[in-house]
C-alpha cells in the first residue's frame, strides 16, 4: 500500500454483512455502488461477515458447512475482487459462533486468503484477525500511515469479551517497531475492529429517561444516552446503545501512550452511525451495518469512507454512503427488510418489547372479557 501525490488514501469500511450462505442481493448492491463511487485503495471488513449461528450453514450436514462458509465469503467479496481492490478482514462475535476446526477463524482466514487482494497474513496459528497494514509515503521513504486490524473477540459471560492483554502487548511492540523504522517518530495510525471499547460512552451524554432521542443502555452502563454535541462531529443516527465489553483491559489507554493512534472505528451496533472526538485525543466512530439479512437501519444501511491525506493523516475526512442515496429506496425483499428494520438490537430490548406486547395483549383480553360480560 502506498500514497499517491494526486489524491488522499481512501479506505472503505464494511461492517456487519452478517449473512448466511446466500448473501442478500441488496447488500451486494450497496457494496458495488459504493466501490464504483469512491474507488477506494483499501476495503476493511470489521467483522460479522457471516453469522455462525445460522442453521442454513448446517442444513446439509457438517461436511457441507466449510464449503458453504467459503461460498458466502467469496460471494460477499466478489464486488471487491472483481474490481481488483485490496481488502483486509477481521472477525466479529458472530463469525465463528458455533464454528471450530475447519470452520473456525483460521479456516475462514484461509478462505479469504484464496482471494486476490487479501492483505491478511497467513492463517496458520496465532491470531489471524489481528495484524497491521503499513501504507508507504508517495516516495517510498517512510511509513506515512499504519492501519491496525484488531480481532476484538467474541461473546463472554452474557456480554462481550474485551481485547486480550496479549493483543495489547502485541500492539505496543508493533507500534514501537514502526516508530524505530521511521526514525523514532510514531507512525500516524487508525484502528479498525468489531466491538467498541468502553470509552465510547465518554463521548455520549447520560440523560434522564424520556429525553428526546435517548437510547437505553444496559449492564455496566445502565441508563439513557444521547450523542454529546461537544464531541460528536458527524452524526447520521444513533439507534442503539454501545454494546461494549464488561471488562476494560486497557486497549484505549495503551493507544494514548505515544500519540500514534488518531482514530478507532468499529461496527457491531448496526443502528449506529456517528463519529466523535474523544477529549483524550482519539476519534471514536461507527460504521452502520451493511447487511440486509440481519437487523439494521433499513435503507440507511451504509458503508463508511475515509479520505486520509499523506501530509497530515490526522486531518482525515469521513462520511457514510447510504443505500438510499447510492442505490435507491426500493429493496428486493421489502417485507423482510421491514422485519429486520424493526427487530430489537439486543436481548434486553427484545425482552422489554416482548413484555410490552404481552401487556397490550393482556389489556385487549381484559377489554374483550368486559365487553362479553356487559353486552
Amino acid at each position: 500500500m502506498r500514497f499517491t501525490k494526486t489524491k488522499p488514501f481512501v479506505i472503505m469500511q464494511i461492517a456487519d454483512a452478517q449473512d448466511g450462505p446466500d448473501i442478500a442481493p441488496d447488500t451486494l448492491k450497496l457494496i458495488s455502488a459504493a466501490l464504483d463511487k469512491v474507488k477506494p485503495d483499501l476495503v476493511v471488513l470489521t467483522g460479522d461477515q457471516v453469522k455462525g449461528y445460522a442453521a442454513s450453514f448446517r442444513a446439509k450436514g457438517a461436511a457441507a458447512t466449510p464449503g458453504r462458509i467459503r461460498k458466502a465469503l467469496h460471494d460477499l467479496l466478489r464486488p471487491v475482487t472483481d474490481r481488483g481492490i485490496a481488502f483486509a478482514p477481521t472477525f466479529g462475535n458472530h463469525d465463528s459462533q458455533g464454528f471450530s476446526g475447519d470452520t473456525g477463524k483460521n479456516a475462514q482466514m484461509g478462505f479469504y486468503k484464496e482471494l486476490p487482494g487479501c492483505l491478511a497474513p497467513s492463517a496458520d496459528g496465532g491470531d489471524p484477525g489481528t495484524y497491521t497494514i503499513p501504507v508507504e509515503s508517495d516516495d517510498g521513504g517512510k511509513t506515512a500511515l499504519n492501519v491496525y486490524i484488531i480481532d476484538s473477540n467474541g461473546n463472554q459471560g452474557g456480554g462481550y469479551a474485551p481485547v486480550k492483554p496479549e493483543q495489547i502487548d502485541w500492539y505496543r511492540a508493533r507500534r514501537d517497531e514502526l516508530a524505530a523504522a521511521n526514525g523514532g517518530e510514531p507512525v500516524p495510525s487508525i484502528v479498525f475492529q468489531h466491538i467498541p471499547v468502553q470509552e465510547y460512552y465518554e463521548v455520549l451524554s447520560k440523560v434522564a429517561k424520556g429525553t428526546p432521542g435517548a437510547i437505553r443502555a444496559y449492564r455496566g452502563f445502565a441508563g439513557y444516552y444521547t450523542p454529546n454535541p461537544e464531541h460528536v462531529f458527524q452524526l447520521d443516527f444513533m439507534g442503539e446503545s454501545a454494546a461494549v465489553p464488561d471488562e476494560n483491559t486497557g486497549e484505549f489507554a495503551a493507544m494514548l501512550e505515544k500519540g500514534d493512534v488518531f482514530a478507532m472505528y468499529v461496527g457491531h451496533d448496526h443502528k449506529n452511525s456517528w463519529a466523535a472526538h474523544h477529549p483524550a485525543g482519539i476519534d471514536l466512530g461507527y460504521c452502520p451495518g451493511a447487511g440486509f439479512n440481519t437487523y439494521g437501519p433499513g435503507i440507511d444501511r451504509a458503508v463508511r469512507i475515509f479520505e486520509i491525506p499523506e501530509e497530515n493523516p490526522r486531518a482525515y475526512k469521513t462520511y457514510t454512503l447510504r443505500y438510499r442515496d447510492i442505490v435507491g429506496k426500493k429493496v428486493t425483499h421489502p417485507i423482510m427488510n421491514y422485519i429486520n428494520s424493526n427487530t430489537p438490537s439486543n436481548t434486553d430490548d427484545g425482552i422489554r418489547m416482548g413484555l410490552k406486547l404481552l401487556g397490550i395483549l393482556a389489556g385487549i383480553g381484559v377489554l374483550i372479557a368486559l365487553l362479553v360480560h356487559f353486552l
